[in-house]
């Protein structure tokens, strides 16, 4: 058994690089708690990850998105070299900036994935 976890807070001051300050005007100031927490149960033959992260975020416009997602995950051995796995996200959006429209970011929602993988050795070494 795993656990692992995080706990981070927002702040707001002055950034420096080389002895000249950088200005941060226009700048969104955020007060934020971020989070992460998991938690890994497994053998060789299967393994079980429950997950919770709270985060700030930005696409690609640099929009921010500060949201809670939750996390469920799990892999089984099928045979020696067949694995199965499904992995189930639940999203929940906390706070979004006010420029950043709906259609920029995915909704709010559960979604899954299930994988089958196969693996095989190209080259064994003595």
């Amino acid at each position: 058994m795993l656990v692992d976890a995080s706990v981070g807070f927002s702040g707001v001051g002055t950034i420096n690089a080389d002895g000249e300050e950088i200005p941060t005007t226009g700048l969104p100031q955020v007060d934020i708690v971020a989070a992460h927490a998991a938690l890994y149960i497994g053998t060789q033959r299967g393994s079980l990850s429950l997950g919770f992260d709270s985060t700030l975020d930005t696409n690609l416009l640099a929009e921010l998105v500060y949201e809670s997602r939750g996390c469920v995950s799990g892999t089984y051995t099928i045979a020696k070299h067949v694995a199965a796995g499904v992995s189930i996200a639940a999203t929940h959006t906390l706070h979004r900036d006010a420029t950043l429209t709906e259609d920029r970011v995915p909704r709010d929602g559960v979604r899954a994935l299930l994988t089958l993988t196969a693996t095989h050795a190209l080259y064994k070494s003595e």
